[in-house]
């Protein structure tokens, strides 16, 4: 899992997830086996979010490390991984 931080973002939607990873490089993100610059798009899975503005399906990123070949979810500090209660409501 990475998380990623970004100065007043909250998600509300797919829209919101979506121009967050267009901002992100990738060739920036860093594996827990401690390389960087070794990230790329794996694919995709759906996830139910839930928050004071109303529950949505999200399609997150997943991304696999080309050194050591483990997958991470690409999720926004927003949200509280294995949850789908986002971080402000909980």
């Amino acid at each position: 899992m990475i998380t990623v931080s970004a100065e007043n973002f909250n998600v509300k939607s797919q829209k919101d997830y979506d121009s967050m990873l267009c901002s992100l490089q990738f060739h920036r993100l860093k594996c827990k086996c401690g390389h960087s610059g070794c990230m790329t798009v794996h694919g995709y899975y759906s996830r139910t979010v839930r928050s004071s503005f109303g529950a949505f399906r999200m399609r997150v990123c997943r991304v696999i490390c080309s050194e050591c070949g483990r997958t991470h979810a690409i999720l926004p500090a927003s949200l509280v991984p294995y949850s789908q209660i986002d971080f402000e409501d909980q």
